[in-house]
């Protein structure tokens, strides 16, 4: 199933959800990446 990009709900769940999985791979290469 597809979530249309029209709905704004669906588009702010899915950046606030890709700004989570960048911080998160950031501060795992930051933390173990040495």
């Amino acid at each position: 199933a597809t979530i249309p990009m029209s709905n704004p709900r669906a588009r702010s769940l899915n950046l606030a959800t890709s700004v989570g999985i960048v911080m998160y791979h950031m501060l795992w290469r930051y933390n173990f990446g040495r």
